[in-house]
């Protein structure tokens, strides 16, 4: 009877052996698939950037050509002459088009962050200076607060602000109305936190997974661009950028830098 005991233990433990090994290939498994999905991605991206910026060149140049004619044209029209708002129009949709182009190429080959430690308050006043046409435009108020314990960011500063920029643009012309964005910098744990938050109409659930896919366009009409641009500039940082939202109430966009 000790016998069949000890072999019944022995068949026990073997088939929980078994069954670690299973789940361990299983696992194993997982992860190689995991790891093959990340590397198309990266080989996507990378691919994507190339189109891009190939893109970019060859609309910018004959762009500058029609601005610089469209120009010329306009300076020839008197201000009474019915032609005078169309001439105007069509600046305003080159001068759009060639923002585009340069986030296109932002997007494409933004280069390595050059990280130094740059007061909070220098990095949000820059930043208010920016967004404060378009801010007026929505009659949008924007609200700066830096808690205790977030004195510098370890940034590269033109970059961090071309993506706080695109950030702080985004909540604001979800507020076409108006609104307020308010912008508040704290710490959290061994990171700094910064929350843009608007008053905005919100998104929808099945929009914020696609949020930062570069060339999507939201059912609102905003592109997505801007803020697939920034979440690049932010994982280059080290960081990372989580979007929560509610509908008819607004949105928050946080983004975490690690503290150096």
């Amino acid at each position: 009877h000790r016998f069949f005991g000890v072999t019944d233990e022995i068949g026990r433990i073997g088939e929980g052996l078994n069954d670690i090994l299973t789940e361990l290939e299983r696992t194993k498994r997982d992860f190689e698939l995991c790891h093959l999905a990340e590397m198309r991605k990266v080989q996507e991206m990378a691919t994507l950037g190339e189109l891009a910026s190939a893109v970019a060149h060859e609309i910018r140049n004959p762009l500058a050509g029609i601005s610089g004619a469209v120009q010329v044209l306009s300076e020839e029209f008197p201000e009474s002459d019915p032609r005078k708002p169309i001439i105007a129009e069509i600046l305003k949709e080159v001068e759009r088009l060639d923002r585009s182009v340069k986030d296109l190429l932002l997007f494409a080959r933004t280069p390595d962050p050059v990280l130094r430690h740059i007061p909070v308050k220098t990095i949000f006043e820059r930043l208010e200076r920016f967004i404060e046409p378009q801010a007026r435009k929505n009659n949008v108020s924007v609200e700066l607060d830096i808690r205790s314990g977030v004195d510098e960011l370890y940034v590269d500063p033109d970059q961090i602000h071309q993506a706080f920029f695109n950030i702080a643009l985004c909540a604001i012309q979800s507020m076409p109305e108006g609104g307020t964005l308010k912008i508040v910098a704290g710490a959290s744990g061994n990171e700094h936190r910064i929350v843009f938050s608007d008053t905005g109409q919100g998104i929808p659930q099945d929009e914020i997974a696609l949020l930062f896919k570069p060339f999507y366009t939201r059912k609102s009409g905003l592109s997505s661009l801007g803020l697939a641009i920034s979440r690049g500039i932010i994982e280059r940082h080290g960081g990372r950028i989580e979007v929560q939202s509610v509908i008819g109430k607004g949105t928050d966009y946080k983004v975490y830098l690690p503290v150096k």
